[in-house]
């Protein structure tokens, strides 16, 4: 367990007053998290605290650490409960650190050894906006849906934003441009070649980041699911529209096929100036579709989904029994006991050395495995 990890945007207890047993995890499911821990308490503390489960990225930066959840802790029950889970946006895998926190302050934490990434919807290949005469077209190459087959998305926005700060996949403030609705998604599905042309709301006068999100609809109203943040400034004082489309990069076996290649448009500079508007409150990642920014909606896009190319499963190396290794194709009950034999690995280069798996082999298994 660690005493400290700077990169929660919470004060550390000089003097705990409790701390975290041998035992503690979570596991998602759906949009709920289960948290546990066993607790331990200094000098008899036994008042409520709470056990958090935050996400953080290899920046370090305590502001872009997000809670993904929370539930209540004290030392004579420990930690136990479900709480609605937030996840980040985007695919960026995250450190993941349970926190046991009292009177605002973290009196333990522990930094948990796998890296946490999350199935969410996605926009994948190339996306871009232009904007002109108060309107805006915005294009998206595809829209997917990694879930399981039987996991239907909720409704989905593609939202064009003007940001306060360059976004990282937590809160933002700022106003938002325009919204189209796509509808809902099956699990293993996607929609290619997207492209639509609305109303645009421009923010008052200042520099602003622009970013594409996509947002579903859960219990929580609409949250950030992934997004595109496009490096040029806005400058909405001079007008001066010059962001150029950004690329994102595709996930591993999910690239749109040539001929399903979204056109990308270039902007341009708006001929005329729209009226000023006040720049909106900071919106949350759990927020009501009653406080959603009033751009004015379009119909729902008119696009049939077609399957996606599913990923292939990686295994942990560290982690995976026996039999899940040996049923990784070229890959023998031999070396899946020679690999549990020899745990733990820095890396999977590391298995170079077990014996039976040279290095030929291993390039070939390589796409399936993970830490």
């Amino acid at each position: 367990m660690s005493a400290q990890f700077a990169s929660l945007p919470l004060p550390f207890a000089q003097f705990p007053i409790a701390r975290l047993g041998s035992r503690f995890g979570y596991r998602f499911e759906g949009d709920q998290v289960e948290l546990n821990a066993d607790i331990e308490s200094v000098n008899g503390y036994n008042d409520l605290m709470s056990l958090q489960l935050w996400a953080c990225d290899a920046s370090g930066q305590p502001d872009r650490a997000i809670k993904v959840g929370e539930c209540a802790a004290d030392a004579f029950n420990g930690a136990w409960g479900w709480s609605d889970a937030l996840p980040p946006a985007g695919r960026e895998a995250r450190t993941m650190v349970l926190a046991l926190t009292a009177n605002g302050e973290v009196q333990d934490s522990v930094t948990l050894p796998n890296a946490q990434q999350f199935s969410q919807p996605r926009l994948a290949g190339c996306s871009g906006y232009r904007l002109e005469n108060g309107d805006v077209e915005i294009s998206v190459e595809a829209i997917e849906n990694p879930r399981e087959s039987d996991n239907v998305s909720g409704d989905l926005n593609v939202e064009l934003w003007a940001l306060e700060a360059p976004y990282a996949g937590g809160a933002f403030a700022g106003t938002q441009i325009a919204q189209v609705n796509v509808g809902r998604l099956g699990g293993e599905q996607r929609l290619d070649n997207l492209n639509w042309h609305v109303a645009a709301t421009l923010p008052t006068e200042g520099r602003w980041y622009m970013t594409l999100m996509l947002r579903e609809w859960t219990a929580n109203g609409y949250v950030t699911r992934d997004f595109a943040a496009y490096p040029q400034i806005f400058d909405a004082d001079a007008r001066d529209v010059t962001a150029q489309p950004a690329v994102q990069t595709p996930a591993p076996a999910a690239k749109a096929p040539a001929t399903a290649k979204a056109p990308v448009a270039p902007a341009a500079k708006p001929e005329a100036k729209p009226a000023a508007r006040k720049a909106e409150p900071k919106a949350e990642a759990k927020q009501p579709a009653a406080k959603q920014p009033a751009a004015k909606p379009v119909a729902k896009a008119e696009v049939k989904a077609r399957p996606m190319q599913a990923e292939a499963a990686q295994v942990s190396i560290n982690t995976a029994s026996e039999a899940e290794l040996a049923a990784i194709k070229g890959l023998s009950k031999t070396v899946a006991k020679a690999i549990v034999a020899g745990r733990p690995y820095a890396s999977v280069d590391a298995l170079e050395g077990v014996k039976g798996l040279g290095k030929k082999t291993l390039d070939k298994l390589r796409a399936s495995l993970k830490k």
